[in-house]
């Protein structure tokens, strides 16, 4: 260590112990600051977060005003719960798969509705989604979502369970 003299600064070596700690900390915050960033870039969709339509009211759900929604719609029909459940996972990693194309934005809790709708005989879903919003009060109907605008947080996809292929993913337009 060096004395300390009018105008000169002390520099004092640090052990290398101290070092490699700092050395080895900063490693993991950056480890964990980039796990959680590619953890919050996947589509999010809460449990809890969907409804499933009533027949008598999907044909509301249709008609978005500001994105394409399924046309040729002979008749509805109401899925059930074990058929969202084995939606969900897909639809993540269908979404997954687009890298390049256009896709919802990442970071944002989506809740969403689904209907089953009839189209050339096929038994299809279609499901409607949204920022999250607050939940209806008990024994009150969930409010259909139907906004103009919104941009891409606003989205809407088919899927096939007879396949299990999704198609006609289509976004609001922007604000």
């Amino acid at each position: 260590m060096r004395s300390l003299r009018a105008g000169h600064v002390v520099a004092r070596r640090l052990n290398c112990g101290v070092m490699r700690h700092r050395t080895l900390i900063t490693i993991v915050l950056l480890g964990a600051a980039f796990s959680a960033f590619a953890q919050s870039y996947r589509l999010s969709l809460p449990g809890g977060g969907w409804s499933i339509l009533a027949p008598d009211r999907a044909p509301a759900v249709l008609e978005q005003c500001s994105r394409p929604t399924p046309q040729n719609v002979s008749g509805f029909w109401q899925p059930l719960d074990a058929t969202i459940e084995t939606l969900e996972p897909k639809l993540v990693e269908y979404l997954e798969g687009l890298a390049g194309s256009e896709t919802p934005p990442r970071g944002v809790l989506y809740d969403r509705e689904y209907i089953g709708f009839v189209r050339n005989g096929a038994r299809l879903i279609y499901g409607n989604f949204f920022p999250r919003r607050g939940t209806a009060a008990a024994g009150e109907p969930e409010p259909l979502v139907v906004v103009c605008d919104g941009g891409s947080s606003y989205w809407g996809i088919v899927y096939d369970p007879a396949s299990g292929r999704f198609s006609e993913l289509a976004f609001n337009g922007l604000t």
